[in-house]
């Protein structure tokens, strides 16, 4: 694929969004994203998200996205999710020196960090559930302020489990059989 078109993709989609009154962003970054624009920073992504002047939530995979065959919305999380961030101070454009797309300096810092090498930026050894990874799509919009812009970092350390008395872990299981149809939120009580 070519870069061009990708970055004027993203550089069209922001512009409808902000001729649309959009009050928020969620930018999705994938490891298939980061593999068919290694040589390209992410930069670019962030300086077009920041001359927009719409808030945003950069989310980074940091672990291959897989497919759960058995998920259910019932049983939710599947997986040990870690999360890493950064909110934006306000005025953060204005800050003196500051040029538009220095926040995905988190994210070439973090490359640094574990090597320097791209490909590293993506643990090879972790999966992260797709149904996991976009609960916490869905919950930074219900949850954090719209008015901010943030960077997270998600990662998965293995299959969900819950400690038992002889302090061994176990795969998590529900208490009961949660029913969804019937609730309007199964995490919530009434």
């Amino acid at each position: 694929d070519d870069i061009d078109f990708h970055l004027n993709l993203f550089q069209n989609s922001i512009d409808a969004c902000k001729k649309a009154e959009v009050k928020h962003l969620v930018v999705i970054e994938t490891p298939a994203t980061r593999k068919l624009f290694a040589p390209l920073p992410s930069k670019y992504f962030a300086t077009i998200l920041d001359n927009s002047g719409i808030p945003f939530t950069y989310i980074h995979a940091d672990g291959k996205l897989e497919k759960t065959k058995s998920y259910t919305f019932e049983e939710g999380i599947q997986g040990e999710i870690g999360l890493e961030g950064v909110t934006l101070s306000d005025g953060y454009m204005n800050t003196v020196g500051y040029n538009a797309g220095d926040w995905s300096n988190i994210l070439e810092d973090k490359i640094s960090n574990k090597g320097g090498k791209e490909e590293t930026v993506v643990n090879s050894d972790k999966t992260i559930a797709k149904e996991d990874f976009a609960a916490v799509a869905v919950q930074s919009l219900l949850s954090l302020s719209w008015t901010r812009s943030r960077y997270l970092s998600v990662s998965c350390d293995g299959p969900l489990s819950i400690e038992d008395s002889d302090d061994n872990d176990r795969d998590y299981k529900p208490a009961k059989i949660l029913k969804s149809d019937k609730d309007w939120c199964i995490n919530s009580q009434s």
